[in-house]
């Protein structure tokens, strides 16, 4: 992510953002290699985009912490947010499952 500069940069942001919260979602994963690199993912999402506090929360929070953390720093992103928790609905995981659940339903 880092070698990449100019309108391939702005593209590339775009896909960060769109990856954010599928790994939010995958840190609860039953298989702990997957939540493990969820967890190194969403540290790199955090230096690319320069932002300390997720950088800080995907190396020391709980999982539950860090899934709200997209949408306080993205309000305006909530719809996008939303629809792609909807997938985690149907997931065979009752643990993703439940995150979506609380990610829909908060205020």
């Amino acid at each position: 992510m880092g070698l990449v500069t100019g309108t391939e940069k702005k593209k590339m942001k775009k896909k960060v953002w769109e990856s954010l919260l599928p790994l939010v979602f995958r840190l609860h994963d039953q298989k702990e290699d997957v939540a493990k690199a969820a967890c190194e993912a969403l540290y790199f999402v955090g230096c690319f985009l320069k932002w300390q506090e997720l950088t800080e929360l995907a190396q020391n929070a709980e999982p539950w912490e860090t899934s709200e953390c997209p949408l306080e720093r993205k309000r305006r992103k909530t719809k996008d947010f939303l629809h792609q928790s909807e997938v985690y609905l149907q997931s065979p995981q009752e643990i993703l499952r439940q995150d979506a659940v609380g990610l829909i339903s908060e205020p």
